[in-house]
Parts: C-alpha cells; structure tokens; sequence
C-alpha cells in the first residue's frame, strides 16, 4: 500500500490528522481524542534529533485549553485503547532546575508516521482544533507573521508520500501535515523560526512549488554558524540569563568593525565568507603526521572511532561543526578544535567561555543571532517592500521562486552588512 493512501486529501469539514493505526471512537470523546494525539504526533514529529524518547511536555493549562477541563477523561482514553503513554514526573521547579509539567507519547507501534485524517464533528471540539495551529502574533513578530502568512503560496506534489527515500516515520510525519495543510509556525525561546518547511527534508523539496507552480531556489548563507561566532567573540557579549531568551544581541544599527577584531577573527572571518574554512581546517588535519583518531557519537546514540585524516572533505563540515557545540569534554578532545585553539585562539577561548556554565549557550547564542538576521531583519525587509513574494526561512537560508534569487542575495548581503559582514551567498534550485 502506498503512503499517499495514509493522507487522503482535505475535504470540506474540520479535519485533524491521526496516526493511521489508531482507531478512534466515534463521538466527543473520539474528537478529543484525535485532538490530543493529532497534537502528539505533531511534537513527535519535532524530536528527530532529541534523545528523550519523543515525550511531549503538557502543562495542564495547555490541556484544558486544547481539550477542555475535563482533559483527564481523554487521556484515560487513550491509556485504555493503548494510543498513548504517560510520564509521571513533573516539578514545580527549584533554584537550580526549571519547572516542568508532565508528558506524553505516542505508544511504539503508533510512532510510524503514516496519517489518516479524522473528521471533528462536535462541535465544541471543532472550536478547540483551531488551537493547534492557531499562529501567535506575539510569538511571530512581525516578520515571522509574514512567513506564515506566505506558507499558503507554497505546495507540495502528492508524489511525495510515495517516494522511497522518504519512507521513515520522521519524513511522514512532516509531508502527511504538508498535505493535510496543517501547518504550524512557532519561534523558540532562542528566536529561531519552526514550521512545516523547516520540517521538510532535504530530499522532499524537489516535490516543492508555488501555488502559481513557479520553480523555486534555495538561498543559502554559506558558513552561517561559524561566521556569527566569529562576530559573538569579537563583540563578546556575556551570555544572557536563561530566563532572558528575548534579548538582542545586535539591536538595529550595530555595526561590527573588523578594525577592533584580532588578528585571528579577521582571518576566521575571511576564511567564512570566502567559503574556505572548512577546507583550511581539513587541510591542516592533513597536515598532521600520523592518524588523528577521534570518537564521534552518532544520532543513533552508537559512538564510532574515526580517522580525521580519511574523512572525505565532503563530509567534513559535520565533523567541525559537531566538536564546537557539543560539551566541553568532548570539545577538547576533537582534534579539529585543537586546530582552531592553535590558529584561532580568540575563537577557541570565546567558545570554552561561553559553555562552561552550560554547553548548551553557544548553539543559542548563534541561534539567536541568525533569528535577529534571518528573520527579523531580512523578513521585515521582505514583509515591507516584497509583500507579494512567497518565501519560506530555513534558518540560515529562504526558499524563494528562482526568478527572486538575486534579490533575496543582494537583501540578505545588505542586512549582513549592517553587523561588518560579507557572506557567501549560495543559490541552489529546489
């Protein structure tokens, strides 16, 4: 059977989309509870790289809103048909770990990604459905309800659900919700913009076209994480207080002066935006006499022995961007950063600074400057004078139709510009 038969296509009605195994009873109970696992299998889509075995954190507040005061009934339900899971453990919180609440997951034989879609007839239920994908304007900002708003101009072919590269629950989840239409857009604590697209894997986009089917590019930002950190330790601002997360870090009109860079940074920096830092650290791992042996931990959690020296430069990128987020231990021991702490020691010093405390805060930092450059600032500059353009963030790229490539660089180059840097720019079609 094909997956495409999992995600028929939208009828009128208020629809939710469902695990397809799950068989949901008919009346309010059976709406709440398609509701509720609907909500599920979206989260559960978002943990593709996290290592908590897809629990999905429900405050009670978040429950009565999505299923009313009564909530406990439908998740009894869901225990009793064996749709769900429940973890116990919450907190209130103390001085020295957050609060909290309960969570939930889908049961193993239900995690599969394959869709059905459940109409909601009652209807207080249909009224509470809204909330799922109900975009926050407070959350958005104004930018980032420009880039909801654009999600409706974009499209993606039915032939998706059926393409053989794309068969693992993590990319079902995502393309039944591209075609169920159930998008959802939300920037995390650390100002970064979530939505179907930056769901959407790789492989999928070749499937991807405006509503007018206009043929699309990727815009690219070449280097975007190394190239912020660059800017992070020569302006070297303290890491902010986990319950600041909204603080910008470039305010409009900063500007960044490479005359008051180190030396090092300058030569970081050019190494970025030239598209040769990956190539310069490889080439000094080859440099190195004898094998440079480094332990790498995959997303499966299973740990590999490799040799830096055999890696094809292809697939080096992850091995250098892996060793500066990761913790400190393992950041020592990675023979690429012993390169950057040898070449680049403004650099290597602003990197163990900043995660000493939690290693966490550097991958945020950098986030949270690609939000404030990729969203707020290039998207305001679309929302204003490119209102009528469908376009799409991917972190440090957008998805635009090809003909707007050239207009999305020279936006992207000007807003970069303002903070002292000259990126790289990359064009690739979709």
């Amino acid at each position: 059977m094909s997956f495409s038969q999992n995600v028929p296509p939208r009828q009128g009605g208020v629809f939710v989309a469902v695990p397809s195994t799950v068989e949901i009873p008919t009346g309010v109970a059976g709406d709440k509870l398609a509701t509720f696992l609907s909500d599920l299998a979206l989260h559960t889509g978002l943990t593709r790289q996290a290592q908590r075995g897809h629990f999905i954190n429900r405050h009670s507040k978040c429950l009565r809103k999505l299923l009313g005061s009564r909530y406990a009934k439908t998740i009894r339900l869901g225990l009793e048909l064996g749709a769900i899971e429940v973890n116990p453990r919450y907190s209130t919180g103390t001085a020295y770990n957050p609060a909290f609440p309960m969570s939930y997951r889908l049961t193993a034989k239900h995690r599969h990604g394959r869709s059905k879609l459940h109409l909601v007839q009652s209807v207080h239920a249909r009224r509470r459905v809204s909330v799922l994908h109900e975009p926050d304007p407070y959350n958005l900002g104004f930018a980032g309800s420009h880039y909801r708003g654009c999600f409706d101009r974009f499209w993606l072919s039915a032939d998706a659900a059926n393409d053989k590269s794309l068969s693992s629950q993590w990319d079902q989840w995502t393309i039944a919700r591209w075609l169920n239409r159930q998008e959802f857009a939300k920037r995390c604590d650390f100002r970064r913009y979530h939505s179907l697209a930056t769901q959407l894997p790789r492989k999928a986009r070749k499937f991807l076209r405006t509503t007018e089917g206009e043929p699309l590019a990727i815009v690219d930002v070449s280097a975007c994480q190394p190239l912020l950190l660059g800017v992070l330790a020569t302006t070297q601002p303290p890491p902010p207080a986990r319950g600041e997360p909204g603080r910008v870090l470039l305010p409009y009109g900063a500007h960044f002066s490479r005359l008051i860079a180190p030396r090092d940074v300058q030569h970081w920096l050019e190494l970025c935006e030239s598209r040769e830092l990956y190539r310069y650290l490889w080439e000094a791992i080859q440099q190195i006499a004898g094998p440079v042996l480094h332990e790498l931990q995959l997303e499966s959690g299973r740990t590999i022995r490799l040799d830096m020296k055999l890696v094809r430069y292809e697939n080096f990128k992850r091995s250098c961007l892996i060793p500066l987020f990761a913790s400190v231990k393992d950041t020592l021991a990675s023979p690429v950063f012993r390169v950057i702490q040898k070449d680049f020691p403004t650099i290597s010093d602003y990197v163990i600074k900043t995660k000493s405390g939690r290693h966490q805060e550097l991958a945020c930092l950098c986030q949270r400057l690609e939000g404030e450059l990729m969203i707020d600032s290039v998207g305001t500059r679309l929302a204003v004078r490119h209102s009528t353009e469908p376009v799409q963030p991917i972190h440090d790229a957008v998805i635009v139709e090809k003909r707007f490539a050239p207009k999305s660089i020279e936006i992207i180059k000007e807003k970069f510009g303002k903070v002292g840097l000259n990126p790289s720019v990359k064009v690739e079609s979709v």
